[in-house]
C-alpha cells in the first residue's frame, strides 16, 4: 500500500489552480448531486479514473453517484483496489449480498492489510453497486506479488478487463495516488503510477482524449488509515485521525461546501477535481 505520509498532498493532491480560476469556473452541487457541466465533460471517455484518500464516507458515496450517473447512458464497469485473487469473492458477493463472504477474507479481516480500503463505505458501494446491476472488477496485485512493479501491474490487470469488454466505461477508483495520469508525486519525482502506466501500455489506444482522471479533494475532517510510524514494530500504524483545515485555495476560494472544478489542463496528473469540504472517517468492514 502506498502510505499517507504526506497530509498536505493527500488532502489536496496537486499543484492548486489560482482562487481566481476556482471562483470563475467552479460549479457548487449538493449532497449526491452529479453535475451536469461533470457529465458532459466526460463524454467519450472510455476510462475514467477516480483518486481517493482511503477510510473516509464520503468519497466512496460519492464515486458510487458518479458511477451511476455514467450507467444511465452506457455499459459502465466498476474497477477497485482490492487484490485481484478477491475477484470470486466479489462475483459471489454481487451475486447473492451476503456480506459473510467478504468478511471471511483476509482482506477485510486485516485492517493493516487493507489501509482503509475495506471499510464499512467500500462495502456500502460493493451494495450500491450490485443493485445497480453493475460488474465490479478487482486490479491490485494479490498479496506477495512484487510491489516494486505494482503500479504497472495494476495498469495490465486494467487494461486486460478493458480488453475483454470493449464498449464498456470502465471506472477505476484508488488512491489518489495511483489515479495519477503522470508519473511521481510531490517528495517522490520518479514514483511510477498506475495511471501514467495505462497510457504508456495501451500505446496509443489510450490518451488524455478517452482517458480522463478526477481527485477527490477534502480540507478537513477525520478518516481511518495508515501512516508511517516508526515507533512501530510494522513501520505504520492505522488508526482514527483528524484532518486539517486546509487553507489552500481549495478551501479558500469559495465558501462551499462542494463543488466540481475541471482543471485549467492537466495540472500535475488530475484533469478533474471533486472538492467536500469535511469529511467524515469510515471505520473497517467488520
Amino acid at each position: 500500500m502506498i502510505l499517507a505520509f504526506l497530509i498536505a498532498f493527500l488532502m489536496n493532491g496537486h499543484a492548486e489552480p489560482t482562487d481566481a480560476y476556482i471562483q470563475q469556473n467552479a460549479v457548487k452541487f449538493a449532497n449526491l448531486e452529479i453535475p451536469k457541466q461533470l457529465l458532459k465533460n466526460l463524454e467519450g471517455k472510455e476510462l475514467l479514473l477516480l483518486g481517493e484518500q482511503h477510510g473516509t464516507n464520503e468519497f466512496p458515496a460519492y464515486a458510487g453517484s458518479i458511477v451511476e450517473a455514467l450507467s444511465k447512458t452506457q455499459p459502465v464497469a466498476l474497477g477497485v483496489e482490492f487484490p485481484k485473487d478477491l475477484q470470486p469473492v466479489i462475483d459471489q458477493f454481487l451475486a447473492t449480498g451476503d456480506e459473510n463472504l467478504l468478511r471471511a477474507t483476509r482482506f477485510f479481516q486485516d485492517a493493516n492489510f487493507h489501509s482503509g480500503r475495506g471499510s464499512i463505505a467500500m462495502v456500502e458501494l460493493l451494495k450500491k453497486m450490485r443493485s445497480l446491476h453493475l460488474s465490479v472488477f478487482c486490479f491490485d496485485i494479490p498479496e506477495g506479488s512484487p510491489y516494486a512493479t505494482r503500479d504497472t501491474d495494476m495498469a495490465a490487470n486494467v487494461l486486460e478487463y478493458m480488453n475483454a469488454h470493449p464498449g464498456t466505461l470502465v471506472v477505476t477508483y484508488s488512491g489518489n495516488v495511483h489515479a495519477r495520469l503522470v508519473n511521481g508525486f510531490p517528495g517522490a519525482p520518479n514514483n511510477i503510477n498506475m495511471g501514467a502506466e495505462i497510457l504508456r501500455l495501451a500505446a496509443g489506444k489510450l490518451t488524455l482524449t478517452n482517458t480522463a482522471n478526477l481527485n477527490f479533494v477534502a480540507s478537513q475532517g477525520d478518516i481511518w488509515n495508515c501512516m508511517r510510524d516508526s515507533n512501530s514494530n510494522l513501520g505504520f500504524t492505522c488508526d482514527k485521525r483528524n484532518l486539517g483545515p486546509s487553507f489552500g485555495p481549495y478551501a479558500r476560494a469559495t465558501k462551499w461546501d462542494r463543488y466540481y472544478l475541471k482543471e485549467h489542463d492537466l495540472n500535475d496528473g488530475y484533469a478533474h477535481t471533486v472538492f467536500i469540504r469535511t469529511i467524515s472517517a469510515s471505520l473497517p468492514f467488520p
